[in-house]
């Protein structure tokens, strides 16, 4: 993740790649209280969440164990919508 100078999470600067030198790594474990987490992220404007099964280990790329949740109030919607028009 880059974060914004408000300290949220701004997925565009990070699809950007201008700020490469910024990003960090940020992993924890939520498989217990996923749709409170969902909801919290939600509010605070992040654009989603990604998650993975419990059960499979780490791999870097896409995997079809790999879940994104999109925040659809977010901006970045705008972007999914549009690919689909």
């Amino acid at each position: 993740m880059v974060l914004s100078v408000d300290g949220v999470s701004d997925f565009n600067a990070l699809h950007s790649r201008k700020h490469d030198d910024e990003v960090q790594f940020c992993a924890f474990n939520v498989a217990r209280s996923g749709l409170t987490c969902s909801g919290r992220a939600c509010r605070l404007g992040l654009e989603g969440l990604v998650s993975k099964h419990l059960d499979r280990p780490y791999q870097g790329g896409r995997s079809k164990h790999w879940v994104k949740v999109k925040n659809r109030k977010h901006p970045a919607m705008e972007r999914v919508i549009e690919a689909f028009r």
